[in-house]
């Protein structure tokens, strides 16, 4: 090759232009190390799970739960039990009993299913514990999505079918009384448990078959108390409560035409306003119209004196509520009021 041709052919390569380098943006970088992160992580929660055995996990979650309810006098424990991952992780209890203090019942559960979300507590640095849970008893069940913050931070949305309220327990619990109420019905609420001003969200529920087995009560002999029927219809919106609906027992007509008649029939329409953080301080302005059966009145042979306030010239007692949940203040309807 001659000196010319070299020269050409160096200065040919020299001219040539340099390959394009490859440019990874740092978004793409940031996005692929949190993708291998959360792979990773999920990874090591698959295969943890998949090495415990369900008699082992069982073990752990009745001796918590026991634990806390030990506190309370209250006793616990579970039939089978299974652990799953299959389309996320789901831990399902059945036949499970919890026995209170005497004189209360014994508590009995047929199935409870808890499904934790994984990636919501990963993705909040472990501050939000959320998931589903299903509850199913003696035909009815409840079900229902929630969500909980280290701040207190509460969301919950529920749905409940035919649900047998008495045989969970929470009419003791709420009341001390002994009693059964089959609840239907939904609903959405959001707050801080420690800031009653925050509540927000509606509720809209059918009640039938509510009965108070007789009992003692406070001293008092209680006769056998039926209410076929009740409805609640109410919302909140940042800490007002406006109660819609509430109403015990058949309408007047209704109880007429089908030949019974509750032994409580009534409504209570109004609002609670809740403007700090104690629930107790919460304002009523409640209106409250009610009739009670002969069965009730010859019980408490002074009840209808003490209401005698309140008579109406149609029928039973109407009273005004004021005050505070914690010190509540009843006076008269004017007798032309509603």
């Amino acid at each position: 090759m001659t000196d010319y041709e070299m020269t050409v052919t160096k200065s040919e390569t020299l001219s040539e232009p340099p390959p394009t380098p490859v440019v990874v943006t740092r978004g793409r970088k940031i996005l692929g190390i949190v993708g291998w992160v959360v792979f990773g992580l999920a990874c090591l929660i698959f295969f943890t799970l998949m090495k415990l055995p369900t008699e082992r996990v069982k073990a752990y979650v009745d001796g918590a739960i026991s634990s806390a309810l030990a506190d309370h006098d209250m006793s616990f424990s579970s039939g089978e039990a299974d652990l799953s991952i299959l389309f996320g992780v789901s831990y399902e209890m059945k036949d499970i009993t919890i026995i209170p203090p005497a004189p209360a019942r014994k508590i009995h559960i047929d199935r409870v299913k808890i499904s934790p979300s994984i990636l919501s507590y990963l993705f909040s640095l472990f501050n939000t514990y959320s998931g589903h849970i299903v509850l199913e008893n003696e035909g009815g069940s409840l079900g229902g999505k929630f969500s909980l913050n280290k701040t207190s931070d509460l969301s919950l949305s529920f749905e409940a079918k035919k649900l047998n309220i008495g045989k969970l327990g929470l009419i003791t619990m709420l009341q001390q009384m002994q009693g059964t109420a089959i609840v239907s019905g939904k609903g959405e609420v959001e707050m801080n448990s420690s800031v009653a001003s925050s509540l927000s969200g509606n509720v809209n529920l059918q009640v039938s078959g509510f009965n108070l087995d007789s009992q003692t009560l406070a001293g008092f002999n209680l006769p056998k108390i039926e209410i076929s029927e009740a409805v609640l219809d109410a919302s909140a919106d940042r800490g007002k409560v406006s109660i819609k609906n509430l109403r015990l027992g058949k309408p007047t007509e209704a109880s007429r035409d089908s030949n019974q008649i509750d032994d409580i029939q009534g409504t209570i329409t109004g609002a609670i306003g809740f403007s700090g953080p104690a629930w107790q301080n919460g304002l009523l302005d409640l209106k409250a119209q009610f009739s009670l059966s002969e069965k009730i009145l010859k019980s408490f042979v002074l009840l209808d004196a003490l209401l005698n306030a309140g008579k109406r010239p149609g029928g039973g007692y109407g009273f005004a509520i004021n005050g505070t949940l914690s010190a509540p203040i009843p006076s008269p309807m004017p007798a032309g009021g509603p």
